[in-house]
């Protein structure tokens, strides 16, 4: 209950009176009573709204990209409701001022003017927030993607009419990418410049998808534009022997481009270095050729670390043998297949130790993959097999061969991903050793089970089918 202060009261007549109401902290419908000096009370059921005054006090975050749908902002103030509208990039005007075609996204009660008038007014363009949750008196709000926002202000609008004023200290901003970081200029023969940069993360909201070269004689001091390119490399040819250049990059989306530019400075080869390089170059060549033909082997302590070549593929059948004496002890294996062994069907034959197994590359080449592939430098998929002893055996049960751990993976680069299930099946076989298990009794193939960790019977066989990574061993009866 509030009393109305005497000088806020004006009659106008013997039944009309003006009021100014007093401040109330409880929002809706209120009852309203009127005393004369002589003591007598309205009979009547008089009812006054109060309208909702939102106010917004902090936002967090206070800045996001404009293509951020996923970010939850969160809104703290006061007098937030069920079923609050909130607008980010609209503006205010009075309710007299709205015109036909106008965007208008709400119409309500800001205040009051001095006079005690309601200020009806409107909330015209701007977006409406794709969601918002009233959670502990604060306001949970995602945005859609917008576009051509004349601000980011954001404007409150209740579900009884009362609307905030804007908040300003919230930035909607566009997306422009950073400048390219570790720009390297490697000079090469033929008076040539490789720039190398690190590509921008695809996962980036703010991600760039071109980048542009300039470049200048560093002692000019204006640069040239040069070209364009969507790759982090660019080749700059035609350039003077023996000579400096600075070269920048900036990079781009479609919001617009980054404020800073990556710049290095390079030196070309001298005409003698040209050719030492040449060399150097075509050295390597054969180096890459020798590679993809042949593949690579190393033995690294107890790990065989195998880069399979086309050679080892003969009519689409490709045998790999590691029970040979060089890899005794070796507990580890990790072969790589180049991408580019991948794109067609072949099958790989692979034995190490009791294992037996037959693969498909192609198998390997997942939808996660080809959306990772980027060519076929630097790019293998992997198998990975690790055998051990076991010592936790199911009850009444003794080893018949040593455990072996199969992973599959693709490498690119620094980067790794795992793939947890092929495209089809492949095969694998646990072969009996009766010289090392003479005594063994009902051999069964067995696979780790991760959930219950433990080993569960997999095959009355020693063979079976498999398309995820696993751990499978013999075992017998004591």
């Amino acid at each position: 209950n509030s009393n109305v202060d005497k000088k806020d009261i004006k009659i106008i007549d013997h039944s009309t009176i003006e009021v100014i109401a007093p401040e109330s902290d409880v929002l809706g419908p209120v009852r309203v009573k009127i005393e004369n000096p002589d003591g007598s009370l309205t009979q009547e059921n008089l009812i006054f709204t109060y309208i909702s005054k939102p106010k917004i006090d902090d936002v967090n975050p206070k800045k996001l990209f404009i293509n951020d749908t996923e970010t939850e902002v969160t809104i703290k103030g006061r007098q937030f409701m069920s079923g609050s509208r909130v607008i980010v990039g609209g503006k205010i005007i009075p309710i007299k001022d709205v015109k036909s075609g106008m965007d208008v996204k709400g119409q309500g009660i800001i205040g009051v003017d001095p006079q005690g008038n309601n200020r009806e007014v409107a909330v015209i363009g701007g977006m409406e927030a794709a969601s918002v949750n009233l959670v502990d008196g604060e306001l949970k709000v995602k945005f859609n993607k917008a576009t051509d926002l004349e601000n980011s202000s954001l404007i409150i609008i209740n579900p009884d009419g009362g609307i905030s004023d804007p908040y300003n200290d919230f930035k909607y901003e566009k997306p422009l990418p950073l400048k390219p970081m570790v720009l390297e200029g490697i000079p090469g023969y033929e008076s040539t410049v490789m720039l190398i940069w690190n590509e921008s993360d695809p996962d980036l909201l703010n991600k760039a998808t071109k980048y542009e070269v300039y470049g200048r004689l560093a002692s000019d001091k204006t640069s040239t534009f040069i070209g364009t390119t969507t790759d982090a490399q660019y080749l700059i040819k035609d350039l003077e022997p023996n000579t400096e250049y600075i070269f920048m990059v900036r990079a781009l989306n479609e919001y617009g481009a980054a404020i800073d530019f990556a710049e290095v400075k390079v030196k070309t080869l001298s005409l003698q270095e040209d050719e030492k390089q040449r060399e150097k170059d075509k050295e390597l060549k054969e180096e890459e050729k020798k590679l993809l033909e042949k593949g690579k082997e190393e033995i690294v302590g107890e790990k065989v670390i195998r880069t399979i070549g086309s050679n080892d593929i003969k009519n689409n059948i490709g045998n790999l043998d590691f029970n040979q004496s060089k890899y005794k002890n070796t507990k580890e294996l990790i072969i790589n297949i180049p991408i580019a062994l991948a794109r067609k069907d072949s099958t790989l034959n692979i034995k190490y130790g009791e294992l037996q197994m037959s693969i498909n590359p192609k198998d390997l080449y997942t939808y996660r993959v080809s959306a990772l592939d980027k060519g076929d430098k630097d790019s293998n998929l992997q198998i990975k097999i690790k055998r051990d002893g076991e010592a936790h055996l199911p009850r009444g049960k003794k080893l018949a061969s040593r455990s072996y751990e199969m992973d599959f993976s693709f490498q690119v680069g620094k980067n790794t991903i795992e793939i947890d299930k092929l495209l089809r099946s492949g095969k694998l076989t646990l072969n009996f050793d009766n010289i090392l298990y003479g005594n063994a009794k009902n051999v069964e193939l067995y696979k780790y089970d991760k959930a219950k960790g433990e080993y569960t019977k997999a095959s009355n066989s020693r063979t079976i089918a498999f398309d995820t990574p696993g751990k499978y061993i013999l075992l017998s009866n004591r």
